[in-house]
């Protein structure tokens, strides 16, 4: 097991007062990835004014991630666009500065980049640590924000599957996820306090809810194509639903003593779907197929019309499964040939 946390060496002079965590699947053609997106407001503690070294201490931080990554990318500039931002937010954006600045709901925000690198030395089967350099100063009258996305390569254990679809088992500052060793045991006295975590899953809607904890703020349909630039390229489903927990500080902040825990169980009714649809298409194939070589092109034109409405792959794994058919068949027959010879043969000498 492992869990999610965001680390500095001077945690007294350091909080988090915003955390914001999507969990996306996106599902293609052939293959489904899961992407893991970090959004975190740093701010000083200390109203005096911070030394040279202090700015630069403060402006590096890790995060304990409860995977491994093949990806890494620093996403603040989406966040240049204020219709982008207004989505990622929830609420009305004002970009100012030329992106330097973020306006929301009235106060203002420092927008920054950052620079990713992966701690090798802490990686583990399942969990990794990775080191954010800020490119701006930590400030004690305004919050500095970063936005960073990782591809997701291996996640043992919050994202995994029983047969029937995803389970997402995300834990925040929770050490009974700790990988057990000295140096990660070292890890947890970096732990800064999150005052407000967002967590978002967005899964297709093809999905089905069986089972969740604890209860959401909200579920609700993804507004689809808005979030294309958001995404930079990256393929989804038609229909996506969003699940949201919110934890605030009003309550208690996420803290190694009071860590949070996300668990969600769908089912992926997509498979079953797909399966009808490939067994539907095999049909319609060989229904085109034996069309034309009875000289019937129109039951054939019929047949194969209903391609504009059915997605590629779908139609690579009919025909591949027709191809299989075909392949099995002239096989079984000549298996069956074999076989009636072998017995004329037979009955053929005991007659004599």
């Amino acid at each position: 097991m492992s869990y999610f946390a965001v680390l500095h060496e001077a945690r007294e002079r350091i909080e988090v007062p915003h955390c914001h965590i999507n969990v996306w699947q996106l599902r293609g053609w052939l293959t489904t990835r899961v992407v893991f997106d970090v959004g975190i407001a740093l701010r000083a503690v200390a109203q005096e004014t911070l030394t040279a070294d202090e700015v630069k201490r403060f402006g590096t931080l890790r995060l304990v991630l409860p995977f491994l990554a093949d990806g890494d990318s620093d996403i603040h500039e989406v966040l240049h666009d204020a219709g982008t931002a207004s989505l990622v937010f929830g609420q009305p954006v004002h970009v100012m500065g030329g992106g330097e600045q973020l306006d929301i709901g009235g106060d203002v925000w420092d927008l920054t980049s950052c620079g990713i690198s992966e701690d090798s030395e802490m990686q583990t089967d399942h969990a990794s640590v990775w080191k954010l350099t800020l490119r701006k100063p930590v400030r004690h009258d305004r919050p500095v924000y970063l936005r960073v996305r990782f591809q997701v390569k291996k996640a043992v254990s919050m994202w995994q599957s029983d047969g029937s679809g995803p389970l997402l088992d995300l834990r925040i500052a929770d050490m009974r996820g700790a990988v057990p060793s000295s140096k990660w045991k070292e890890l947890e006295g970096q732990v800064l306090p999150l005052a407000t975590a967002n967590v978002f899953v967005i899964a297709p809607a093809t999905n089905v809810l069986r089972n969740s904890h604890p209860a959401f703020q909200y579920v609700r349909l993804l507004e689809g194509r808005k979030w294309a630039d958001y995404l930079a390229g990256l393929k989804s489903s038609r229909k996506m639903i969003v699940y949201y927990w919110r934890h605030t500080a009003p309550a208690v902040p996420v803290t190694v003593e009071k860590p949070f825990r996300g668990f969600l169980h769908l089912t992926d009714s997509y498979r079953r779907q797909v399966v009808r649809e490939r067994i539907v298409l095999a049909c319609l194939i060989s229904i085109a197929t034996v069309a034309l070589a009875r000289g019937a092109p129109h039951l054939a034109v019929m047949a194969l019309s209903i391609w504009n409405q059915v997605p590629l792959s779908s139609w690579l794994w009919a025909l591949a499964g027709v191809i299989g058919v075909v392949v099995l068949k002239d096989i079984v027959l000549k298996a069956y040939r074999l076989c009636l010879s072998q017995i004329r043969k037979v009955r053929k000498k005991l007659s004599i």
